[in-house]
């Protein structure tokens, strides 16, 4: 193997190393939107309570209101959360296959430095 073949060889890797950084991130940055509507929709799942002497007929008024009201918000979140959990999946897929060719690419260039 000639000097500039090791030297596109040892380019070639970085960049790979910079496709598997990207990557990461990528699969970072929709974890935590998927995180995020987890988060929200655990928030819409408890009402809030209603506070004082109020009757059990107004109570069960405000968690009717809520539960109606909550039920749209909740069908948008889940879908948000389907579309988010398969971009993850893609990432982590795009990940699996960035992290390989890095790997492969940096035993490359290690055997050729033995």
């Amino acid at each position: 193997m000639t000097r500039d073949d090791r030297n596109r060889l040892a380019r070639l890797a970085g960049l790979a190393a910079l496709i598997r950084d990207q990557a990461q991130a990528d699969l970072a940055r929709h974890a935590q939107a998927c995180a995020k509507t987890r988060h929200l929709l655990a928030e819409i799942d408890a009402p809030p309570m209603p506070e004082g002497d109020l009757s059990p007929m107004v109570v069960e008024s405000v968690l009717q209101r809520h539960r109606r009201w909550a039920a749209p918000h909740k069908a948008r979140l889940n879908a948000t959360l389907a579309q988010q959990t398969a971009e993850k999946l893609q990432s982590e897929s795009r990940l699996r296959a960035a992290f390989g060719r890095a790997q492969v690419l940096e035993q490359l260039v290690n055997r050729r430095r033995d």
